[in-house]
C-alpha cells in the first residue's frame, strides 16, 4: 500500500548514521533505517496543531530524541522504549527550532514568544 497519511515536516540523521528521524504533521514520528529505508520505530504524543512546525533532534549517545511539539514544550524520548522521559518547559508558545550541541551535551531552543533557551542534555548511558 503506498498510501500515506501523514506530511513530513522535518528530517534529522542519527549521530551514528543509521537511523533517521522523520517529524510529521501528525502526533507520530517516525524512525526509519538509513539502510533500506524500513519502518524501525514510532514515538507517538507530541502534540500538534494545524500550523505546527515540527522539528526534532537526537541526543549524541543516540539513545534519547529531542522533539518540539505544539504545547511550547520540548519532549525527550527514550529511543529503546519510544516513550516520553521528560519534558522541557520554559518558553510560552510553540517552539520553532531546536538544535543539539553534542560537544557541551546542550540542547537550544528558540520560540515564537522571541526566546531562546538552553538546557543541559541527560547524562551518557
Amino acid at each position: 500500500d503506498d498510501h500515506v497519511s501523514f506530511t513530513a515536516r522535518h528530517l534529522a540523521l542519527s549521530p551514528c548514521g543509521r537511523h533517521l528521524l522523520v517529524s510529521t504533521d501528525t502526533p507520530r514520528m517516525l524512525m526509519l533505517r538509513t539502510s533500506d529505508w524500513s519502518h524501525a520505530r514510532a514515538f507517538f504524543g507530541v502534540p500538534t496543531e494545524q500550523f505546527h512546525n515540527p522539528c526534532a533532534a537526537w541526543h549524541y549517545d543516540g539513545h534519547y530524541v529531542y522533539a518540539a511539539g505544539s504545547d511550547a514544550q520540548v519532549h525527550v524520548f527514550h529511543v529503546g522504549t519510544c516513550k516520553v522521559v521528560a519534558r522541557l518547559a520554559g518558553h510560552k508558545i510553540n517552539v520553532r527550532d531546536l538544535a543539539y550541541d553534542p560537544d557541551r551535551n546542550l540542547l537550544a531552543t528558540c520560540s515564537f514568544d522571541k526566546s531562546v533557551r538552553l538546557y543541559q542534555g541527560p547524562a551518557p548511558t
